[in-house]
């Protein structure tokens, strides 16, 4: 399951932390951000599809006919809250501090881990996180640190299907098997695999095959018992 919030939740800002990241040879400044969302306790079914159950109980009490049973009843009183063992990384956090009409704020890269969750009576849940991110400037964590312990809104978005790591030369993902095998073979790859050669083209010859030397017409070979050898002697003629 991959955590996800597609659309804008309200949360609060609990901490920012500024700190420093090395990329390579070079040391990038980056945050960590503390965020906590209240919410319904369906959010949990992003990361876990079995967490819910753990959290929760349904309620004893009988519902009208045709309506599911909904987890709502505090599965253990006893617990404060549920540390979870998950990290995301590449993940695209957006917030709107919602002070004016400007476009919300977009933090790219970003490290998701740090989960607690207080499930609460009634099937609400708090769910607390820690977002790192080196995707920041002056502008964006000045308006971060004003905003700390007070409300902003957030979304946060897993990375696109098909993104791969940057290539050690940074020219774009890392080469999967499928372009290797185009590489290999040609610009067609496995489309034009299994196609007959065109009218008059040459069958490619296989790797490792030995070509066949052509026949001499001008030249005799004897069958057992008749006709002569290289250059007209018989087969055995001293020279």
């Amino acid at each position: 399951m991959l955590f996800q919030i597609f659309d804008f939740i309200e949360a609060r800002l609990a901490s920012v932390t500024p700190r420093s990241e090395v990329h390579g040879e070079d040391e990038k400044p980056a945050v960590s951000l503390g965020l906590s969302i209240t919410t319904s306790g369906a959010i949990l079914d992003t990361i876990d599809k079995d967490l819910r159950g753990r959290a929760f109980k349904r309620s004893d009490s009988k519902t009208l006919p045709g309506v599911a049973e909904a987890l709502t009843v505090l599965a253990c009183n006893s617990i404060a809250y549920i540390a979870l063992d998950k990290k995301y990384e590449g993940w695209t956090l957006e917030v709107d501090d919602n002070a004016d009409e400007s476009k919300p704020m977009q933090f790219g890269g970003c490290k998701v881990d740090g989960f607690k969750i207080e499930p609460l009576q009634g099937g609400s849940v708090t769910l607390r996180m820690r977002i790192g991110t080196s995707d920041i400037d002056a502008q964006r964590s000045g308006m971060l640190n004003m905003r700390v312990g007070q409300s902003i809104w957030v979304k946060m978005t897993p990375p696109k299907a098909g993104e791969g790591k940057a290539s050690p030369s940074g020219k774009g993902k890392e080469p999967d098997a499928t372009d290797l095998f185009a590489k290999q073979h040609g610009k067609g790859g496995t489309k034009d695999a299994g196609k007959p050669p065109a009218k008059g083209a040459k069958k490619p010859q296989r790797e490792g095959a030995v070509a066949k030397e052509p026949q001499r017409s001008d030249v005799a070979w004897p069958f057992p018992g008749e006709g002569k050898g290289v250059g007209g002697e018989k087969p055995g003629t001293p020279l």
